[in-house]
């Protein structure tokens, strides 16, 4: 070793001691991945203490660039910046939302979002509750974003239904009759077999309808399922809808076309164009969509079930084009 004065051996040493006892800075955030792109850059920036970065449908990314929104109790909010480049398509970016709770591009243009940051007791802003056959308020238990989260409860039984609705603005009406919408779900104890029948149980987990006429589902009866009113349509799969755990819930209900399509983390799920697999009711009906302005999400079922089913809902997003799910935060719970 080159000869030193002592204070410079003695600095080291202290320094060598401290990295030792775990005094190092904390490595810096990996950005999260962009689906789509075959190689990602980060560039740092202030973060905030939360937010979400949008990930674009395969297919859309060929370069995006997201930032991690600060929660600030006053003045103006500081943002990181990630960037991941993909091999081809166009760019989007994002920052973080109002509350931390939903990306800036989730909620601009025509797009309308909803954090569920506001909700307090029995005001949940532009929703109402639809149902009452078990509890809905905003709840800690587990948060994708922000501080809180919609917790809706489900007793046990029969036609039992605990919903948020919208109707009409902010989110209608839509351009050319058609929307995707994005929410991150947790669910707990989804109903599988019913207490009196020898099949699975049918419950809702998206309406979409417009002034009580026909009505597009996205829905569950031992897999995916989406479902038409009248004449009770159905197009069922055997893919089962995660629990446990968050999941992005993506929908597209297109009226324009009489097309659904559920997607869950990014991947299709189910989709109908005009007709499913068949009806209840011994028809071959067209999936004729209403002229939509009413939304309502939630959980409705249709048998009776033994369990009391829990479902969280945050980071709620809808517009006219594909929005994408968020990345997971490092607080999500």
């Amino acid at each position: 070793m080159l000869d030193m004065p002592r204070w410079v051996r003695v600095l080291s040493l202290s320094l060598i001691a401290a990295v030792a006892c775990g005094q190092e800075a904390p490595p810096a955030a990996t950005p999260a991945p962009v689906q789509g792109g075959s190689a990602g850059a980060a560039a740092s920036g202030t973060a905030g203490s939360a937010g979400s970065v949008v990930t674009p449908s395969a297919g859309q990314a060929g370069s995006s660039a997201g930032a991690t929104a600060g929660m600030g109790t006053g003045g103006a909010n500081s943002a990181g910046t990630s960037a991941g480049a993909g091999s081809a398509g166009a760019a989007g970016a994002s920052s973080g939302g109002s509350g931390g709770s939903v990306s800036v591009v989730a909620c601009t243009g025509s797009n309308f979002c909803d954090g569920f940051e506001a909700a307090q007791g029995t005001d949940f802003g532009s929703w109402k509750q639809n149902g009452t056959d078990g509890t809905l308020k905003a709840d800690v238990t587990h948060v994708f974003s922000g501080q809180q989260a919609m917790q809706f409860v489900s007793n046990p039984g029969a036609s039992k239904r605990v919903q948020l609705e919208l109707v009409g603005a902010p989110l209608f009406p839509v351009q050319n009759n058609k929307f995707w919408g994005r929410m991150m779900a947790w669910a707990e104890d989804l109903p599988g077999m019913s207490d009196m029948e020898a099949k699975n149980v049918h419950y809702d987990l998206v309406q979409g309808s417009g002034n009580g006429d026909a009505e597009y589902r996205v829905a569950g009866m031992g897999g995916v399922l989406l479902n038409y009113n009248p004449h009770d349509c159905y197009y069922g799969t055997q893919k089962p809808i995660p629990e446990g755990r968050w999941a992005c819930w993506e929908w597209l209900f297109d009226g324009s076309t009489n097309t659904i399509e559920f997607h869950i983390d990014g991947v299709l799920q189910a989709s109908v164009v005009s007709k499913g697999q068949g009806c209840v009711d011994g028809t071959s009906s067209v999936w004729a969509a209403p002229t939509f302005n009413e939304l309502r999400i939630g959980f409705v079922n249709y048998q009776s079930k033994a369990e009391t089913t829990k479902l969280w809902l945050d980071d709620f997003a809808a517009g006219p084009e594909r929005i994408g799910c968020p990345a997971a935060l490092p607080t999500s719970h």
